[in-house]
């Protein structure tokens, strides 16, 4: 079984609070909070490193056959033999982007815990950061990049907030 290791700030997995679920956990934390970053990843579903995504696999309590249907999944739209990308519109698509950004979920936890005023929520390829300082931002901010670049995945420039939860942002469109 794949979600019990699926951190809870994954709104997306179902039982998780989905859109909704997001919203209150940040509209909760937003009092406190007096800076945000708010990101996209880049291309998340053409971007996933099949190899990434079997060792993750490995981990879990999944059987050979399981994972077998999993591996013929993700070779559906890799024609070429790349090694790169899944079908976005794929029923296993949300489970298995999940699993792809556990270690990202799970050291953002971490800091979470070990600071009560840096809040993280991830929704997809959408993710916000609240803190109540500015270092705690950037420390913050600097952990999402080492736990993402190795999975070959980039942040959009365009679609990035950095500032004063004073000045609003969007989430989620």
């Amino acid at each position: 079984m794949l979600l019990p290791g699926i951190s809870r700030s994954c709104t997306h997995v179902r039982g998780h609070g989905g859109v909704k679920g997001a919203l209150r956990q940040i509209h909760r934390r937003l009092p406190k909070a007096r800076f945000v970053a708010r990101f996209d990843i880049a291309a998340y579903y053409t971007s996933m490193r099949h190899d990434a995504v079997k060792a993750q696999l490995a981990k879990t309590d999944l059987d050979a056959h399981q994972r077998g249907l999993i591996a013929d999944y993700l070779a559906l739209p890799d024609s070429q033999g790349a090694g790169v990308g899944m079908v976005a519109s794929g029923g296993l698509s949300p489970l298995l982007g999940a699993l792809y950004l556990s270690s990202l979920d799970r050291r953002m936890d971490r800091l979470c815990q070990g600071n009560r005023l840096v809040h993280y929520v991830r929704y997809m390829d959408d993710i916000v950061l609240l803190a109540s300082t500015r270092w705690q931002l950037r420390r913050a901010i600097a952990a999402l990049h080492e736990e993402i670049a190795p999975l070959g995945l980039r942040l959009r420039r365009v679609k990035r907030f950095i500032g004063r939860t004073t000045q609003g942002f969007d989430f989620l469109g």
